[in-house]
């Protein structure tokens, strides 16, 4: 849907609505190999060699929005979701959401580090499945499910990326294992097979 609008005078109708008319698809030569995170490799795709670390890393990005007022590009994820409660709030504060916020965080310092001028908010674009209003689900050839959007700005902080990479480096080449954390879903899958 956003696509329809890239580089182009007008913005979506969602974001025009929620007075963020400012917001336009940004339109980019390499776009579309930014958004294939199978692929970061190669030439033009968003990815970068951190050099103390000796590390490439990069991804796949859902979009990327030029504002309009500041001339900074804006980092957007898109999320789906359906929600277990009518009328809650969609936030970024559950436990699982810290890798959201970890990756945005990362591309944001990829897109600095590739020379583009990107603002310091990103933004999740939540799509929720509203199984709650009274519509049918079922028709006679399809299923039709209708969405709720929101859109959540989020405050980067990629002051954490340089030493983490370090860390990471540091890991990666020492010969002592490290221990899972209490919360690690793999080392509590392991622990369970040792302990069988």
């Amino acid at each position: 849907d956003f696509g329809k609008y890239r580089g182009g005078p007008e913005t979506h109708p969602f974001l025009k609505k929620i007075g963020m008319e400012h917001l336009v698809p940004f339109e980019h030569e390499d776009f579309e190999k930014w958004t294939q995170s199978m692929h970061f490799g190669a030439e033009g795709r968003m990815h970068t060699v951190h050099e103390e670390s000796n590390i490439k890393l990069g991804g796949g990005l859902d979009d990327v929005w030029l504002n309009t007022k500041t001339n900074e590009l804006h980092i957007v994820d898109y999320k789906s979701t359906s929600q277990k409660s009518p009328n809650k709030q969609i936030t970024l504060d559950d436990y699982w959401k810290a890798g959201y916020k970890r990756q945005m965080d990362m591309y944001v310092w990829v897109m600095r580090r590739k020379g583009f001028s990107i603002s310091s908010i990103g933004y999740f674009l939540y799509c929720d499945g509203d199984r709650f209003s009274d519509y049918d689900f079922l028709q006679t050839e399809n299923a039709s499910m209708q969405f709720k959007m929101s859109l959540i700005p989020y405050q980067v902080d990629t002051r954490w990326i340089q030493n983490t990479l370090i860390d990471i480096r540091a890991c990666l080449t020492s010969d002592i294992i490290p221990n899972h954390s209490e919360t690690c879903e793999f080392g509590t899958f392991l622990d369970a097979i040792e302990n069988f």
